[in-house]
C-alpha cells in the first residue's frame, strides 16, 4: 500500500512539472520575437489628477477597468488611480475628504517602451501589485496598457489556433 501512495504522489508530481513545463514552453513561443505593441491594448482610458473621487468611484459602474492611468493634459503619465481607492476609509473609520481627488490615491506606475520585447516584459506584470504596465512613448506620454488580460488572450488565441490545425 506504501508503494502505491509513493507512486501516486510521483505520478502526481511528475504530471505537475510537465504542465508548468507545457504554459512554460506555450508562453515562450507565443512571445518570443514580438513586441509590447503587438499585444497592447493601445489609446487606454486616462484620468486627470484633479478629478474628484466621488466622480473616479462612479467609474466603476459605467467601465470594467480596476483603474487608470492618471496623466496630465499633455498626455504624459503622472501614476495610476485603482477605482478601489475612491472612498477607502482610514483606520478611524473616515472616508476621503469631499474635495479629494485622482491625485490623492494616484500611486506610482510601472511603465514600459512599446518597442520592448514581450518575453522580458510578462514576468514584470503584476510584481507592483497593478497587473498591468502602462506604455508610453519616449516622451513619457501614455499609449497603451499591457495586462495580464491581454497575456492570457493571446495565450488562449494562439493555442486555440493550435488546437484548430490538423496534426500531421
Amino acid at each position: 500500500l506504501n508503494v502505491n501512495v509513493l507512486l501516486v504522489a510521483m505520478a502526481f508530481f511528475v504530471h505537475q512539472a510537465g504542465t508548468a513545463e507545457g504554459r512554460a514552453a506555450l508562453l515562450e513561443r507565443t512571445l518570443a520575437g514580438r513586441a509590447v505593441r503587438d499585444l497592447m491594448t493601445p489609446d487606454p482610458a486616462t484620468v486627470p489628477p484633479d478629478m474628484p473621487l466621488a466622480q473616479f468611484a462612479r467609474l466603476r459602474s459605467f467601465r470594467a477597468h480596476s483603474g487608470y492611468p492618471v496623466v496630465a493634459d499633455d498626455g504624459t503619465l503622472l501614476g495610476f488611480a485603482r477605482v478601489r481607492d475612491a472612498g477607502a476609509e482610514d483606520e478611524d473609520g473616515r472616508g476621503e475628504p469631499e474635495d479629494a481627488t485622482v491625485a490623492d490615491v494616484m500611486r506610482p506606475a510601472e511603465t514600459v517602451a512599446p518597442d520592448a520585447p514581450l518575453a522580458e516584459v510578462v514576468p514584470r506584470i503584476g510584481g507592483d501589485g497593478l497587473g498591468r504596465l502602462v506604455v508610453v512613448d519616449p516622451a513619457g506620454r501614455v499609449v497603451g496598457v499591457l495586462s495580464k488580460t491581454d497575456v492570457v488572450r493571446e495565450l488562449e488565441r494562439w493555442s486555440g489556433d493550435r488546437a484548430s490545425r490538423p496534426r500531421w
